[in-house]
């Protein structure tokens, strides 16, 4: 009975080493292309009075007109320099989800004076009104606006008003 039950438990095993399948399958990666921005024009809010009560300046993008607008305050756009928003080119792997990063202000200065840059956002004069996460174009490469909101105390000095500020992108 003993031998009967090993030669089955062998019979067994040459029965399963019998059924078992192989099947082959690939590792692979696709390394995408780095993603690139250049900053192609700067933001500049154009050339506006001191004001005697604090104001608040609007830019809107290129392709809504560009326009300037005192949301509050009376300070005076001067119209021999109207500004324009910031603009920049990307490169990157094409159809690829992005984002874009703004800070949420930038301080402009002036010497021991200075006026705040908030309310930044993004837009594509291709696209129309644009949201996190974007998409690289079939041609690997896009471009966008930035504008933002100036807020403009009172007593400053005349003169520019200037800093740097990063704008990110990355792969989503």
């Amino acid at each position: 009975m003993k031998n009967i039950f090993i030669s089955s438990l062998i019979l067994l095993g040459i029965t399963f080493s019998a059924n078992a399948q192989t099947s082959t399958s690939a590792a692979s990666a696709n390394l995408a292309s780095t993603m690139t921005i250049t900053n192609t024009q700067t933001l500049h809010f154009g050339d506006i009075t001191v004001p005697t009560t604090a104001s608040v300046v609007e830019l809107e993008y290129t392709y809504d007109g560009g326009a300037r607008v005192v949301q509050s305050g009376n300070a005076v756009l001067i119209a021999t320099n109207v500004g324009q928003p910031a603009k920049f080119d990307i490169t990157g792997e094409a159809l690829v989800a992005y984002n874009i990063t703004l800070p949420a202000s930038v301080v402009i200065v002036n010497g021991g004076d200075n006026m705040t840059v908030n309310s930044l956002k993004f837009d594509a004069e291709d696209i129309g009104d644009i949201s996190n996460p974007v998409e690289v174009p079939a041609d690997g490469t896009d471009t966008f606006e930035v504008v933002g909101t100036l807020n403009i105390g009172t007593g400053l000095a005349a003169g520019a008003y200037t800093a740097n500020y990063d704008v990110t992108v990355a792969y989503n």
